[in-house]
Order: C-alpha cells, then structure tokens, then sequence
C-alpha cells in the first residue's frame, strides 16, 4: 500500500495538485514501514480523486536496482565472491533482459574492482579492510568518506570542521546556484576533497561507472559555522540562498551522516567524542526534529 500511495503521490505532487508533502518510507534496516502526509489542495483536486489515488488499483513496481558501493561491501562481507551468486535471485534480474543483466553484473564486478583497487577489501583473505568497514555504513558517500578516513582528515578536524565536512558531502546544490564565500577553514577541507575526488572520479571514468559518486559542495559551509557557534535561524539564512526548509533538511543529513560514521567500528574514542559534540552544537532548535515532534 506504501509503495503504491508514495509513487502517486509523488505523481501527483509534480503537478501541483499536492502541496506539502512530509514523510520518509522508514529508515533503512530499522523501520518496517514509514509514512507520508501530504495536504492537498482542494481547488485543484477532488475528494474523489484523492480517494482514487490513496485506494485505487495498484499501479506496477519497476525494479531500481542500485548495487551502491555500500551493498558491494555488505554482499562482499557475508558472501565473498559468492555474491555473484546473490543478483540472478533478484526482482530487478527477474524484470530485465539480457542486456540489462549484463550491464548491472557488469557494474557490480567494476565496482568490486575498485573497493579493491582502493583498498576496501582483501580479496586473499575474503575479508573488509577497516576501510572498507567505514564504506559500508555511509550509503551513498562511501569512496569520499573513506578517503578521508584513510587520510586521516577526520581525526585532524575540530567539531565544527567535521560539521563544515558532512555537510558538504550531503549537500547538493541547485543548478545555477551561487557559490558564497567561506572560510579558511572550508577552504582547507574543500581543497583536500577536491584532490582527492579527482582520484575517484578518475577511477569510476576508467571503469565505466555510472552515474560519477557525488562530490562534496561547499555551498553551506558559512551557515553551518555559524549555526555551531551558535547564531540564530535569522542570522544563518544571510550566508545562503537555499531555502529555509532545505537548510534544515541538510542540517539532518548532516547529523546522520555524522552518526553513521561515529556508529562504524573504525572511529576512535576520541573522534566519537568529538562526532557527539559536532552533532550536539547542529542538533538543536528548529534542527531538532525530535524537539519539533515534541513540541507539536
């Protein structure tokens, strides 16, 4: 039912007859289910129709397969090379034709390729590198955040610095959006994520990956210093322009991003200390969701 009512609704949202829509489908590995609200707008939508599109027909499902470099690793770690073996048994196989089971057996191998290539795994051993245990629990970021790990950057940056740095991985600018000054500090981080994204994108070039990992944007940088060193709402929103809403919504990405990091096997005892002071100085106010929850 979740499935079928979050890919109308976001349908219809394109068309302006939704507004407002809040809500995820659960997190991963945690929830069984999640939930959506949405306020509709009823001069440009009937009752009838929204009846229709929450307990109408199911529509179809269409596998979107996405062998992340973070469900390479975690295959990797239960199943070795074995996890070839995984993909024929999924939806996803089972939907495709034979070209398209070739290119996403082929996707899988290239980036196996590459965790090894950048020492994630150990192929002799069948094991993950520590590495390659950072990788797997930050979805999404992995190659990036692993360098930086393997750098040493994380344990060289103060709190605020680990904000200015997860944020920038998290955020994704709109097209044409302005880039704000930032700090020496930014700059510093944005630099040594600048070589060493080249790294990675000249890696997944070579081995045909598609889509390129994202790189990091630097674009929230000033308003998230001065979040930490404690500013107001009002005074962050003169170091962008993003929207209210999206700023807060990456302030989120932000602290789980630094969560799952600091809930990984690799992290020091000083680094958790400071990942928890980081989340601590972002977490608050109109951040806070569970505060917001609270407070209705």
């Amino acid at each position: 039912e979740l499935t079928k009512f979050y890919g109308r609704y976001t349908r219809t949202l394109m068309t302006r007859d939704f507004y407002q829509m809040a809500g995820r489908a659960g997190r991963r590995g945690i929830d069984k289910e999640g939930f959506v609200y949405s306020r509709a707008n009823l001069h440009r939508i009937s009752v009838d129709e929204i009846r229709r599109i929450v307990y109408g027909k199911n529509e179809g499902v269409s596998s979107r397969l996405n062998t992340s470099y973070a469900t390479i690793l975690n295959l990797y770690e239960k199943f070795k090379e074995g996890l070839f073996k995984i993909y024929p048994l999924s939806f996803h196989y089972f939907q495709t034709g034979k070209k398209g089971q070739g290119e996403a057996t082929r996707s899988m191998e290239a980036k196996l390729a590459i965790l090894q290539e950048l020492g994630h795994i150990d192929r002799e051993a069948g094991l993950l590198t520590q590495k390659g245990q950072l990788a797997k629990a930050v979805y999404g970021y992995e190659l990036i955040l692993s360098e930086l790990y393997e750098e040493g950057i994380f344990e060289r940056l103060d709190e605020i610095g680990l904000g200015v740095l997860a944020c920038a991985t998290v955020f994704e600018p709109r097209k044409n959006q302005r880039f704000p000054p930032i700090s020496k500090k930014a700059k510093d981080i944005k630099k040594t994520c600048d070589d060493l994204y080249e790294g990675i994108r000249r890696k997944e070039s070579r081995y045909r990956i598609s889509p390129l990992s994202k790189p990091p944007y630097f674009n929230l940088s000033h308003a998230i210093e001065s979040w930490m060193r404690g500013d107001d709402f009002s005074r962050v929103l003169q170091f962008t322009d993003t929207d209210e809403g999206e700023i807060v919504r990456y302030f989120r990405m932000t602290i789980q991003i630094l969560r799952e990091i600091n809930d990984s096997a690799v992290s020091s005892h000083i680094l958790k200390d400071r990942i928890a002071n980081a989340i601590r100085l972002i977490n608050r106010d109109i951040v806070d969701a569970e505060k917001q929850l609270r407070e209705g």
